[in-house]
């Protein structure tokens, strides 16, 4: 069996060059580098994944969470994350939090991450957070307990999306929401929403906003269900917020089957500016911001942290969001 030791021999390096290429752990010339690849790709060897994490003590393991995988809104930035992590010699898992919670907490508890990556809105029971913690986990994007908070501020583009319906006429807005009343009103979009009705000139009835009740639902049949609901309870509404791009279709759908055209009849605006969103018909009007950067600022994050010991405890990396204008949005009837 070939090992580490053959690489460097034919190298003509150190075996611990080889292990700091072969890991990237540490900057070697590149003229080093590639002899060492070389002689690695000659000999067909890879590092064994079990060996090096129990030599470093480490998983090289990223755990990253979240709510759906038929949404594509998690992948477009998760994609960036693992492009980045696994560059640097690290594995990535994705698991929805959509499964049973004990069946969650259990994959947790069993498994050795070095961090994990939370895009849940779930809650996370204080036991857990504290096992994880113990075990010198790294948590991403938990509330209140993280090391690392990624975040992208919608505020600006949700008002930007106000003034848009307000210039259109529309002053019957509805929203509907693919989680609970406590969530919705944590959340940016809810939060931003229900407060700033009254300044836009909206009707700030809050029977036109409708949470989802059934959690277990994908978005895309929460958006249905629920603005046929609306809908149905107030025909007077003429433009709808939906909490994510799956759901607007859901909502864009229901209409249709209510014998409604989007926007002649009801405007709908997303949020996420998933890639189906301009290819939908009519082109949904969304909220977007740059995935590449927000997955790969995680990416970096963790493994600096990992690696370098950087500590970004207290510096919060916020990207921006936009408002995207699409065929969806229209005025008033």
């Amino acid at each position: 069996m070939t090992t580490r030791k053959d690489v460097a021999k034919l190298a003509g390096v150190s075996v611990a060059t080889v292990s700091n290429v072969l890991s990237n752990r540490l900057t070697v010339s590149n003229e080093k580098a590639e002899r060492v690849r070389a002689a690695a790709k000659q000999l067909n060897y890879f590092p064994n994944h079990t060996a090096r994490s129990l030599s470093l003590g480490l998983s090289y393991h990223i755990g990253v969470i979240i709510n759906e995988f038929t949404n594509p809104y998690h992948m477009e930035i998760v994609q960036y994350v693992g492009k980045y992590v696994t560059m640097h010699g690290f594995m990535m898992t994705v698991f929805d939090f959509k499964e049973d919670a004990n069946t969650v907490y259990r994959f947790l508890g069993e498994r050795q991450f070095d961090a994990l990556v939370n895009f849940s809105s779930n809650l996370y029971s204080e036991e857990l957070l504290r096992l994880l913690k113990d075990r010198g986990t790294l948590l991403v994007n938990f509330a209140n307990v993280s090391d690392i908070e990624v975040h992208h501020d919608v505020v600006g583009a949700m008002l930007e999306c106000m003034e848009k319906l307000r210039s259109f006429g529309h002053k019957k807005v509805g929203y509907v929401s693919v989680v609970d009343p406590p969530r919705f009103y944590a959340d940016e979009r809810g939060a931003t929403f229900s407060s700033r009705r009254k300044d836009f000139g909206f009707d700030e009835n809050d029977d036109y906003i409708l949470f989802n009740d059934d959690l277990a639902r994908e978005s895309g049949e929460t958006g249905y269900v629920l603005t046929k609901r609306l809908i149905s309870a107030h025909p007077e509404i003429t433009a709808l917020f939906v909490m994510n791009d799956v759901a607007a279709f859901g909502a864009m759908r229901a209409l249709k089957d209510l014998g409604l055209n989007c926007p002649a009849d009801v405007s709908v605006i997303g949020c996420d500016d998933i890639i189906f969103s301009r290819e939908y018909l009519p082109s949904l009007t969304s909220i977007s911001f740059d995935k590449e950067e927000y997955g790969t600022e995680i990416g970096k994050r963790i493994v600096n942290h990992i690696q370098n010991g950087e500590d970004y405890s207290a510096d919060k990396y916020v990207v921006k969001a936009k408002a995207v204008f699409r065929e969806s949005a229209g005025k008033c009837r």
